[in-house]
């Protein structure tokens, strides 16, 4: 293995996401995640289209964190009930979890 490989391996080790909660969710979704101290996390939820409904970045803390969705829109207009894609990407991976959202 190269250096490349083995800093992927342990990354991917410090990096989790548990599943969210509640889930099917109405009013709000947790989702807990855990990445390095100082990680930018890009949090995406997306349709089922493709379409990005809502974008935010996170810093890891080393320890257990947690994100609460309530969704909306960026413009606080709430999105259909449906099912929603959370991906949660850094420089060198992604987790995605699916999140069904009924009114």
């Amino acid at each position: 293995t190269t250096a490349v490989e083995q800093e992927r391996q342990s990354f991917s080790s410090t990096f989790s996401m548990e599943p969210a909660y509640p889930n099917p969710f109405n009013g709000g979704v947790t989702m807990q995640y855990t990445a390095p101290s100082g990680t930018p996390v890009h949090v995406r939820i997306l349709s089922l289209l493709g379409e990005q409904v809502y974008f935010t970045t996170v810093y890891g803390s080393g320890t257990g964190a947690q994100l609460l969705w309530d969704g909306t829109m960026g413009g606080g207009r709430a999105v259909a009930s449906g099912l929603y894609l959370a991906v949660f990407q850094t420089a060198t991976l992604s987790r995605t979890q699916k999140l069904l959202y009924l009114k």
